[in-house]
């Protein structure tokens, strides 16, 4: 993940089901309240909301 200046990682502690792995580039996400672990964000339901994407890819083509 990215805010386009820095790079985290984050791993799903359980299953969220607004994530996926055919998740499009560009999908915001507001993260909070999340325990850190070995430099990873340990993400579950109650610390992530899905915001939305911008429609564009990497490139600046639409998906």
């Amino acid at each position: 993940m990215t805010d386009g200046v820095q790079c985290v990682t984050g791993m799903e502690k359980r299953s969220i089901k607004d994530l996926q792995v055919a998740s499009p580039v560009g999908l915001k996400v507001l993260i909070h309240n999340v325990n850190i672990r070995h430099g990873c964000l340990m993400l579950v339901h109650e610390g992530l909301k899905v915001l939305g994407w911008n429609g564009r890819s990497v490139c600046g083509r639409d998906r």
